[in-house]
């Protein structure tokens, strides 16, 4: 085991006479991403092979599960299914959001027109999860009530407070509402 939570990270680089063999039954090919299904969004990372990254992590102390094989397989499977295909109208006993335990979710149409991820309509859906629609003007009206409480902060000087601002229609402050009672000051 690597102490990760002493903010140290494990050595991830092998020298060029490492040879550890791989245990019985490792198949390296198999064990990650083998159909490059799986991309890194936020920073690219380097590209090991399979043999190569199970010795990495051995050398550092990860035990490599044989089991992990189905579990990877499963969560990649899991990601490429994305909502539910209820045409309209979502039953809970056939509808895969409900199955799962989740509540529908619409992000907008796709570009044959039809609602994605989940393809129900909100008259139509009877998941007892509940349905979630996209709203731009609420996610508008967030950033700008944000914006708004970050302008009056640096105004006021504070950073970091622990408060609630609302503002009125002009954009000033109407209310100040401190979720911890603020320090009583000694003179």
């Amino acid at each position: 085991q690597f102490p990760l939570w002493l903010g140290r990270r494990p050595e991830l680089t092998l020298p060029k006479d490492y040879e550890e063999e791989l245990s019985e039954g490792e198949d390296p090919g198999d064990v990650f991403d083998p159909e490059g299904l799986e991309r890194c969004t936020a920073h690219q990372l380097p590209m090991f092979e399979g043999k190569t990254r199970i010795k990495m992590l051995k050398r550092s102390g990860v035990q490599v599960q044989k089991d992990a094989v189905e579990t990877l397989e499963s969560i990649r499977q899991s990601r490429i299914m994305c909502g539910c295909q209820c045409d309209g109208i979502c039953i809970p006993d056939t509808c895969q959001c409900s199955l799962d335990g989740i509540g529908c979710q619409v992000d907008g149409p796709d570009e044959f027109g039809r609602s994605h991820p989940c393809s129900c309509t909100s008259i139509g859906c009877s998941n007892p999860y509940g349905r979630i629609e996209f709203d731009p003007e609420h996610v508008k009206n967030h950033y700008r009530i944000t914006m708004m409480r970050m302008h009056h902060a640096e105004q006021k000087g504070i950073y970091d407070s622990p408060q609630r601002i609302r503002f009125n229609s002009d954009g000033e402050p109407e209310s100040v509402s401190h979720f911890t009672p603020p320090p009583i000051r000694v003179s």
